[in-house]
Parts: structure tokens; C-alpha cells; sequence
């Protein structure tokens, strides 16, 4: 029988022991394909045309190619970052930044998602999905004699932040560094503002309901949390939030955290505020894309959506510089 088959058994089965309004809200947010390319990442490039890159793919447990793109620098790298993306975006999202890496001497990787931009796959198939993809990049990584030999650091934005930070509970790794941007504790945590805000009194019925189909679909990845993978990871590791996140609770994540992994002094604790959930963004440049991207789904335009793609690739093209010089210390220290 095709996995796709006894997926949609499972999907099934699990929906009919479930609330109607927790199976539709998993269903709305993960059972659709996400962040098709719009063309920025071939922009970027002829932006920039001495940067070198090359495409990467490799096999994802459920078969579909996980696919994505090596930045290399001028020189011999003195290390590989492995990067992983948020939910609702792609690789386009951090092409800046993986440059400001490059530069600095490191390797970088970037992968999508199974069912996200780039790679292959006609869904998305849950939050826990996120680690398996990273443990499916990984595992090309160490069977990649030249990758292989760098020392290997991770980072990680939102839902990337997660599987960076889980991925040491599920497989050993020589990983030297782990830093994330607005990661959660695990996957019911990014879901809670939402629910709360739309089902107020069900929330935690609703919560445990979505839980409980996770375990179905991921068996051990699902109960996986980042404290967990941080407890098991002997690396430094760095993890930034947003005391004004919206999208992933401070509260909820980032403190429960930070008293879990009490005393465990490789892993720091970085408090921000007024950077919300894309902190790795310049101020402002997230809340302006948003604004942008609102603009070009009420128009068909041709020559009005020209124009703010135009206006969106500009903001897409943008790094924090300060913050960027900040993740890099970090990795070098790893380093050393």
C-alpha cells in the first residue's frame, strides 16, 4: 500500500475520534501546500552575481524530495550552518541573511519544507514534519563526504527553531552551535495564541484534541520538545525572542523554556522587545511585508502588482546588519 494511502487512512481515522474544530483548524493550516516561489530567490541571484550557490535535494521519510540551496564563500568555509525556515515562508525568506553568512567564510544550506516552496510533496503534513525533514537533511549531510567534514551549526527561525532545537532528541548529530529566532517548546505552543483567540473556553480541549492526532500521525517527533533536544545537545546554543511575539507566546515558549533548562549553562537566553515574531528582520520591515503582500492578494493588476513586487523584493533584500554581525560572533565562538 502507498504511504499517501495509509496517510490519508490515518488522517481519517484520527479526524473522526476528534472536534470538529480541532481537526478543521489542523486541516486549514497543514493539510495545503505553502510559500510557492514568487522568483525572488533567481532575483537575488542575478542582484548578485558573485555569489555562489548550487541546488540541493535528498529524500524525505515519506518519499517526496526535500529541496533547497548551498551558499558557498569566496574561500575554504570553516564551517557549515544548516538554516530552517518559519511556517509560512521558505527559503526567499532568508536569502539576506544565508549571504551575510557566506561572506563570513561559512558554507550555508537552506531547505523547504516537505510540501514548501522549493521541495517537493502536495502538503504540508504537521508541525512535528519539521524534524524529520531536518533529520532527512542531516542524514544527507553526513553521507555528503565534503559537507561531512565541516564542523555543523544550525540555525533556525519560528517553526526552524523548533526542529533545531528538538532535532538532538530524536538523532545524535556532531552539531557545534544552535542559535533560533522566536522558537517554540513544541508544536501544540505555536497554535496556542491562535486557538485561544477563535475557540476562548475550548481552547485547551481543542489543544489536547490536536495533540492527540499529532501522536497518531508522528508517533515520538509529536511529544518531542526543544527543551528536551537542548537538554540532550552538548553544544552552545542561543535562543532570541520577542517579549511582543504574536505569533508564538513568549510566555508559553521562551520562559517555560528558560526554567526547564535552568542551570544548563550552555544554553543562553536572549530577551528582545518591539521585534515581534520575525526578529531576525530589520524593525518595521516585517510589518511593511505583510502590508505588501495584503496589497497583492486584492489585486490583479498586472502593471499595480509589478510594482509592489518590486517594493516586496526590496524589503526581502534587507538584513539587520548589527543583529546578522551578532549571529555571526555567535558561530564563530562555536568554533573555537
Amino acid at each position: 500500500m502507498k504511504k499517501s494511502t495509509i496517510a490519508t487512512i490515518i488522517i481519517s481515522a484520527a479526524a473522526a475520534s476528534l472536534p470538529a474544530a480541532a481537526f478543521a483548524e489542523y486541516r486549514k493550516n497543514f493539510f495545503v501546500r505553502m510559500s510557492e516561489p514568487t522568483g525572488f530567490i533567481d532575483h537575488y541571484f542575478e542582484e548578485h552575481p558573485n555569489l555562489h550557490h548550487e541546488a540541493f535535494s535528498c529524500f524525505s521519510d515519506k518519499g517526496p524530495l526535500i529541496k533547497g540551496l548551498i551558499l558557498r564563500p569566496a574561500g575554504d568555509p570553516k564551517a557549515l550552518i544548516v538554516m530552517t525556515h518559519g511556517y509560512n515562508m521558505s527559503c526567499e525568506d532568508y536569502m539576506p541573511l544565508a549571504h551575510r553568512f557566506a561572506e563570513a567564510g561559512f558554507t550555508v544550506l537552506m531547505f523547504d519544507g516537505l510540501g514548501i516552496g522549493l521541495s517537493e510533496g502536495d502538503r504540508i503534513y504537521g508541525l512535528p514534519q519539521h524534524i524529520l525533514d531536518m533529520d532527512s537533511v542531516l542524514s544527507a549531510v553526513q553521507a555528503d563526504p565534503e559537507l561531512s567534514s565541516l564542523p555543523l551549526l544550525l540555525f533556525g527561525h519560528s517553526w526552524g527553531g523548533y526542529a533545531a532545537c528538538c532535532i538532538s532528541a530524536l538523532s545524535e548529530y556532531p552539531i557545534k552551535g544552535i542559535l533560533t529566532c522566536g522558537a517554540f517548546r513544541k508544536s501544540s505552543s505555536s497554535m496556542i495564541p491562535t486557538i485561544r483567540k477563535r475557540y476562548p473556553h475550548a481552547a485547551p480541549f481543542l489543544i489536547a484534541s490536536i495533540e492527540s492526532l499529532e501522536k497518531v500521525l508522528f508517533g515520538k517527533p509529536a511529544s518531542i520538545t526543544s527543551s528536551e533536544g537542548l537538554r540532550k545537545a552538548d553544544c552552545p546554543a542561543r535562543l532570541y525572542h520577542s517579549m511582543d511575539d504574536a505569533v508564538v507566546s513568549y510566555d508559553e515558549s521562551f520562559l517555560k523554556m528558560r526554567r526547564e533548562l535552568a542551570g544548563k549553562d550552555n544554553v543562553e537566553f536572549i530577551t528582545m522587545d518591539g521585534r515581534n515574531h520575525d526578529l531576525y528582520l530589520p524593525p518595521e520591515n516585517d510589518r511593511s511585508r505583510r502590508a505588501i503582500r495584503k496589497e497583492l492578494a486584492a489585486t490583479r493588476d498586472i502593471e499595480l502588482r509589478k510594482e509592489l513586487t518590486a517594493r516586496l523584493w526590496a524589503l526581502m533584500s534587507e538584513t539587520d546588519e548589527p543583529l546578522a554581525a551578532e549571529f555571526i560572533t555567535f558561530f564563530n565562538h562555536c568554533l573555537e
